[in-house]
């Protein structure tokens, strides 16, 4: 507790996050938010971009090819590599995939949102099976 000459105010544990690829595995990739669960966080945090056809994606950096390539194309390695060549070995994922695996492990999550055309497909997605 903290005391102050007008009141006492309880402070709270504060929730440790952890960013998807602050471990060994490429951020925004299933290993990695499995790693930010094993890492004992309270929340774990993944960024989320849209495709050229809506679908929202996780990704940390904006890319040009975002703007021409479907997540099935984003998806292929040779493509994977173009985007990072970290991501050549690890498929990209989709929220709707973290979302399950959260709900199923009972993780929170802070969805980054990285511009204002992932907002809608991002929504879109989540909201749809409610």
């Amino acid at each position: 507790m903290l005391c102050d000459r007008r009141r006492v105010v309880k402070l709270k544990r504060p929730m440790i996050g952890a960013h998807t690829g602050s471990g060994a595995s490429p951020d925004n990739t299933l290993p990695s938010f499995m790693e930010g669960i094993r890492s004992g966080a309270d929340i774990v945090e993944v960024d989320v971009h849209a495709e050229v056809d809506g679908t929202a994606v996780l990704l940390h950096d904006d890319s040009p090819y975002l703007l021409t390539h479907t997540f099935e194309q984003l998806n292929r390695p040779d493509m994977r590599r173009r985007l990072n060549p970290a991501y050549e070995e690890h498929e990209i994922a989709t929220p709707e995939q973290i979302l399950q695996l959260s709900d199923r492990l009972g993780t929170k999550l802070n969805i980054d949102l990285k511009s204002a055309a992932s907002i809608e497909p991002a929504v879109k997605k989540e909201t749809a099976g409610s």
